[in-house]
């Protein structure tokens, strides 16, 4: 199975469409396509089949930030559809900003939920935020190794 990335956000009446769109060209650059699904009182903008690429500068910047640890407790494994899923922070994407949520930080509009899907689950949180010893990597890794998951 080839890994996939695959951003769901909330899209709100209230919210301005154009900031929605920011926030996700602040995340990975240059957006596809745009899916939009219909919920009760809100939709979902979902941009699925994203380059592994795109998120590079967030592989780089949670290392950069020393944020690991945090990462990795903030992150679901969803065994069903083989996932890692990461939450962002809404409106700090939209300022250019990456924030991972913590259960004392989501949105209030929603979070920006990055999926990373691949054959192994477990594998791919290991190379995306892996564990550490006092802040620092136990087994350093190296963006391009997610090409070999």
């Amino acid at each position: 199975m080839k890994t996939k990335i695959t951003i769901e956000v909330p899209f709100f009446p209230t919210e301005n469409r154009s900031k929605i769109i920011q926030c996700l060209e602040n995340l990975i650059g240059e957006i596809p396509e745009i899916q939009e699904k219909e919920k009760n009182d809100h939709s979902i903008f979902i941009v699925d089949n994203i380059d592994i690429r795109t998120i590079e500068s967030l592989f780089n910047y949670i290392r950069r930030a020393e944020i690991l640890d945090s990462v990795r407790n903030c992150s679901l494994i969803d065994y069903n559809t083989r996932s890692v899923i990461f939450s962002l922070h809404k409106q700090a994407l939209y300022t250019g900003k990456f924030a991972i949520v913590t259960p004392d930080t989501s949105s209030p509009l929603g979070n920006v939920n990055l999926m990373i899907q691949g054959k192994e689950p477990n594998q791919i949180l290991d190379w995306f935020a892996p564990q550490t010893v006092d802040g620092k990597e136990i087994k350093p890794r190296r963006f391009n190794e997610i090409f070999n998951l």
